[in-house]
């Protein structure tokens, strides 16, 4: 790559627009960049950096940080790059992320503009080619030159203060400077780790041939020959082992089979004295299923009477609930004749109060005619009161205002007096910024003297310009507002203020004249109505209760006689039951001594045990299952032992014990064999 031309603007140290234009130096490659500290020379290497990759070469500063201190708003930071490779050309043109002054609007607020960058092919003359990237800017760079950022400070740029360090540097600490300029620590780092892995290895090795050692001389060899001589031996045993386990395992077939018949035998005997048993467990229960079969036959007995047993309980609900009803009729009947006689005198009380009821009826009509004085007076009251409240808001509001316009116009004095002392510093620090190039033996700009004995001197906090003109502004801002702020206070007296003050007088006048033709008591908002509605509900109330009076003793009296007339009729209809009752209970004793029962409480008493029917049928029938089961097992079992002797089962299961441990002794061995 061969740097062309390098544009910077607003960037580091360079306030305005500088360009480097490298094609001056012809074919001389090597060249010089100097100057005295902060001139700038490693901004040049910046530039270059900051354009290709958006970093600058020490990583120190970021694009934004470049932007220079001296430029203003209107000078826009960039860097233009133009350089030559494989006989192409190529710019790019990057900006950061800035501050620049409003195009539209209040110019004392600048607005942010964002970072942009623009990768384009050239022709050698500078004019554009095309466009080759505007994002992803750094990625096509680096895949133009085949090196990235890092390996661009290492290659391309060698910083200035590193370099004089090596030049002056010993061995051992050119060696750190190298690999710190060339970030070879990575290097250094693997071969510390190949020494590491080394060390382990042989350790690994060694800790290895120390296991064989000691596995050998856990079996007692000396060698891997004679251990191997000691697996031969072994394996013959392990044969030897193998024909003495097959033996014993066609041995022990031949046993399992005898062992099977006496296992079947011996349960064939179990079975036979367990059936034998249960047979005399069964004969035991005869008395008791003899027992409960008469009680089935009792049941089947009781549920043939069902049908009449029934027909007599509803007979007997019947009357039961025809009793109920007289007794709750007689209840109601006694109800209805003490409801009549109160409801009498009730009446009568009522009627006892009808002069009161007229007075109340006079005292109304003449509250009434009172009423539309005193709801004038209310609303002339309600009116005052209301006006009177907006009025002191009002006042409240105007005293605010008044003091906040006070407060205004002592601001818009105060910032008039920093304007002025702001531009006395000024014009104070343009002597002091003109004193800076004043030079003996040259003349003054402004005087012409030669000699200057007591230049101005620069004040640490230097007031600019535009500090004057934000003041200014601020000042005629303020006094703006207070101007504002006298008219907005006059029109709100003239067209808010005043004219509700006379409002509220005229309300007050109208309030006295009417307070002259209402009482005091009445003069509260509701104290009229209340009594009226007081007196008008007494009224309602006392005719409601007379008319209701008059109508429950009507309806009282129909009941009484309704309720008479339903006790005679059930009395009547309870004599006709208890005679279908006492014939039906007759009939129904004569057909349960028929069945066989002693009297109807003992049909009762199986009648109430209808409901085991099923499970004594089940318990009889599962009875009579169950002895016919043993009687066949015991014929069965005595068929298949003919005349053979119980075995002994505890000498089978020994012997069964002995071949089955010698098995596994030698399978043992065996196995101990080949795990060594």
């Amino acid at each position: 790559m061969k740097p062309v031309k390098l544009t910077m603007s607003a960037f580091g140290p360079y306030a305005h627009k500088q360009v480097l234009d490298f094609t001056c130096l012809g074919n001389h490659t090597l060249f010089l960049i100097c100057g005295p500290t902060g001139a700038g020379k490693s901004t040049i290497l910046d530039a270059m950096c900051y354009a290709l990759y958006g970093r600058t070469s020490g990583d120190v500063r970021t694009g934004e940080n470049m932007r220079s201190s001296y430029a203003g708003l209107e000078e826009e930071t960039f860097v233009e790059f133009d350089f030559a490779l494989g006989g192409k050309y190529y710019r790019v043109h990057r900006s950061p992320a800035q501050l620049a002054r409003r195009k539209r609007g209040p110019s004392d607020k600048p607005v942010e503009k964002a970072g942009k960058a623009v990768f384009s092919e050239i022709d050698d003359k500078g004019n554009v080619v095309r466009q080759i990237a505007s994002k992803g800017v750094e990625q096509r760079v680096e895949e133009l030159i085949g090196i990235g950022v890092e390996q661009f400070r290492q290659i391309i740029l060698l910083p200035q203060g590193d370099f004089r360090r090596l030049l002056l540097a010993d061995s051992t600490e050119r060696q750190d400077i190298m690999q710190e300029l060339f970030g070879t620590m990575r290097y250094g780092l693997i071969e510390n780790r190949l020494r590491e892995e080394v060390s382990q290895l042989k350790g690994q090795a060694e800790q290895a041939h120390s296991q064989v050692q000691t596995l050998l001389a856990s079996r007692h060899a000396e060698n891997r020959e004679q251990l191997q001589l000691m697996m031969d031996e072994a394996g013959k045993k392990i044969k030897q082992l193998e024909e003495e386990q097959k033996k014993k395992e066609r041995e022990n077939e031949e046993f399992i089979r005898h062992y099977n018949e006496a296992s079947r035998l011996a349960e064939s005997f179990s079975r036979l004295e367990q059936a034998v048993k249960r047979a005399q467990e069964l004969n035991k229960q005869e008395g008791e299923m003899a027992k409960k079969r008469a009680d089935l036959k009792k049941i089947d007995a009781a549920i043939a009477l069902n049908g009449d047993r029934e027909a007599l309980v509803t007979l007997y609900m019947n009357r039961k609930t025809k009793e109920n009803d007289l007794a709750r009729a007689e209840k109601e009947q006694k109800e209805a004749r003490d409801g009549w006689e109160n409801a009498e005198k009730q009446f009568e009380q009522l009627e006892r109060e009808r002069p009161q009821q007229q007075a109340r009826i006079n005292r109304l009509a003449a509250l009434e005619a009172l009423k539309p004085d005193v709801d004038s007076f209310i609303s002339a009251s309600q009116s005052y009161e209301k006006v009177s409240g907006q009025l002191t808001n009002l006042e409240k509001t105007l005293k605010e205002r008044t003091d906040t316009q006070e407060e205004v116009e002592k601001t818009a004095v105060t910032a008039r007096k920093v304007e002025h002392a702001l531009t006395e510093s000024f014009i104070r620090g343009q002597a002091s910024f003109l004193a800076k190039g004043l030079q003996d033996g040259k003349p003054c700009p402004v005087c012409g003297s030669l000699h200057h004995p007591e230049p101005a001197i620069s004040a640490e906090n230097q007031v600019t310009r535009e500090d004057v003109d934000k003041a200014r502004t601020a000042a005629e801002q303020a006094e703006k507002t207070a101007g504002d702020g006298r008219k907005h206070l006059q029109e709100f007296k003239e067209k808010e203020y005043m004219p509700l003050r006379d409002k509220a007088n005229k309300a007050k006048n109208l309030l006295e004249e009417l307070g002259r033709k209402v009482d005091k008591t009445y003069r509260t908002p509701g104290v009229l109505n209340l009594e009226i509605g007081k007196l008008s509900k007494a009224i309602t109330d006392f005719d409601n209760r007379s008319r209701t009076a008059d109508t429950a003793r009507q309806e009282r009296k129909i009941q009484l006689e309704k309720q008479n007339t339903t006790v005679l009729e059930i009395r009547k209809n309870l004599e006709s039951l208890s005679r279908d009752y006492q014939q039906g209970l007759q009939t129904f004793t004569e057909k349960v001594t028929a069945q066989g029962f002693q009297s109807l409480e003992e049909q009762k008493r199986y009648h109430d045990r209808i409901g085991e029917k099923d499970s004594l049928t089940q318990e009889l029938e599962s009875y009579g299952a169950d002895r016919k089961m043993q009687a066949e097992t015991e014929n069965k079992e005595k068929t298949f032992i003919g005349g053979r002797s119980k075995p002994d089962m505890e000498q089978w299961n020994s012997r069964n014990r002995k071949i089955t441990e010698e098995i596994k002794a030698l399978a043992s061995q065996k196995g101990t064999l080949e795990e060594q």
